[in-house]
């Protein structure tokens, strides 16, 4: 749990922060609390509120907690949100470059950053439960998910949400559409991510 001026904020939650002021390496220097936070991704957002997600650890040699930005989009009553309560989603469009049909794990990080992650899942337009789902890990490996509806993928592929960021991203506006649907259904929040670049 992390501290900011007698509130407990909980690692992996998200909170609305308001971005104060761009810092260097696209980062935004935001305000909760009272208490400073790094909002990383959020430079070009400064002077607006945002949605983030706090970060885990702490980076190192410093007492400023991180965050990472997820939208700018912010519900009207937004109440903050545990780990286990949300979804990220992104969607992957035309104009974003990828060296292959399923994008490397470094070129999805560069359009949406949720946080500490160590996979996300891609799905291509018009997949089904047989082709076009895939696991991309940090690692650079790149895994069919083979066999699942898009329930199951929610409730069984995703990681620990109070470890990891839990990201889906889907190719084309219509799957987009079914993810957030079903992520519903699963009865969590689905936050749909602003692309970074």
């Amino acid at each position: 749990m992390i501290s900011l001026e007698n509130k407990n904020v909980i690692p992996g939650g998200v909170e609305k922060i308001f971005l104060e002021r761009r810092v260097p390496s696209n980062c935004a220097l935001g305000r909760k609390y009272d208490t400073e936070i790094v909002v990383v991704g959020g430079s070009k957002y400064a002077g607006q509120a945002c949605l983030a997600r706090m970060d885990v650890k702490q980076k190192p040699g410093t007492t400023i907690p991180y965050a990472s930005f997820l939208t700018t989009e912010v519900p009207e009553n937004f109440a903050p949100l545990l780990p286990e309560q949300y979804v990220t989603c992104g969607l992957w469009e035309r104009d974003m470059f990828s060296v292959q049909k399923v994008p490397f794990f470094r070129e999805i990080e560069q359009y949406f950053n949720p946080g500490r992650k160590h996979k996300v899942v891609f799905l291509q337009a018009n997949s089904c439960q047989k082709w076009g789902r895939y696991r991309i890990d940090d690692e650079g490996g790149v895994g069919k998910i083979g066999g699942a509806r898009l329930l199951n993928i929610v409730h069984h592929q995703l990681p620990d949400p109070y470890r990891f960021a839990r990201l889906i991203v889907a190719e084309g506006e219509e799957l987009f559409s079914e993810v957030v649907e079903v992520i519903k259904k699963a009865n969590m929040i689905p936050i749909k991510l602003q692309r970074l670049k």
